[in-house]
Order: C-alpha cells, then structure tokens, then sequence
C-alpha cells in the first residue's frame, strides 16, 4: 500500500476498434517515462477499456454529450 493519493482519469472518445488500439498502445508512455522498465512500475496504474455498449444508457449519453459538446 502506498501513501500516494490515487487518482481517477477519464476519457471518452469516438473511435474505431483499431484506433482505440493505437491509443491503448500510446498509455503507458504517457503514465511511465519508461514502459520497458525492468519489474514493476514506480508509478503503479492500471488502463481499463470499455466500450459504449457496456456502459449504461444514461452515462453512454452524457459522455457521447461531452464529447460532441452538445
């Protein structure tokens, strides 16, 4: 267990299926200086992806919403 503040990051994006890989395959550069470290991460993180259809209807439309800036 760490004393660190753990934060929650979000975001919403109308993508393909082969554009949200490039994105997924562009996190860890973003969260770690250096994803090809040896062991574990210093900053540890987890990316979780999921897609509209597994999200409920109420919150599918307000990030459609945000996103489209309705």
């Amino acid at each position: 267990m760490t004393d660190r503040p753990l934060w929650k990051i979000t975001i919403a994006v109308l993508a393909t299926e082969e554009e949200i890989d490039q994105i997924g395959e562009r996190i860890p550069a973003a969260v770690c200086g250096d994803p090809d470290h040896p062991g574990p991460c210093a900053t540890p993180w987890i990316s979780i992806t999921v897609d509209e259809g597994s999200l409920d209807a109420d919150e599918a439309r307000e990030l459609r919403s945000l996103v489209l800036d309705d």
